[in-house]
């Protein structure tokens, strides 16, 4: 039941307290989160403000371990420049600003340290200088 529904009680209907809707979307999200399948990888994007403005989204990575959680890959901005923002992540699902998660690839669990190296590999690089052939 959405969260803005209401509960039955007796022969009539009840809102549900905002505390009980707060529980009711964890539990929902806690939910989403074990059905996830383990060893995938997904594309993250989120919305940057409540309300939306129209084409103004953040992305990212996420993988979803073997149990619930996962990692999360991303880049945010810091003013002039952007920093690795990489971890685990225990709830992919808490985020309020969350649009859409896309599974684009099953990665096997041996290679959970590779799939980290590759997403890692060009952290260095993200304030570079682009070179201009001339």
């Amino acid at each position: 039941m959405p969260p803005n529904c209401e509960t039955p009680s007796s022969s009539k209907t009840v809102p549900m307290t905002t505390r009980e809707k707060a529980n009711h979307i964890k539990q929902l999200q806690d939910e989403a989160l074990r059905n996830l399948p383990p060893n995938t990888l997904y594309i993250v994007l989120y919305i940057r403000s409540d309300p939306p403005e129209p084409n103004n989204f953040h992305w990212g990575f996420y993988y979803h371990g073997e149990h619930v959680g996962g990692w999360k890959y991303h880049m945010r901005n810091l003013g002039d420049g952007w920093i690795a923002d990489h971890g685990m992540s225990s709830g992919v699902f808490k985020s309020t600003f969350l649009c859409v998660l896309i599974q684009i690839a099953d990665i096997p669990s041996g290679k959970r340290d590779q799939l980290d190296q590759i997403m890692r590999s060009r952290d260095g690089d993200v304030n570079s200088s682009i070179l201009s052939l001339e």
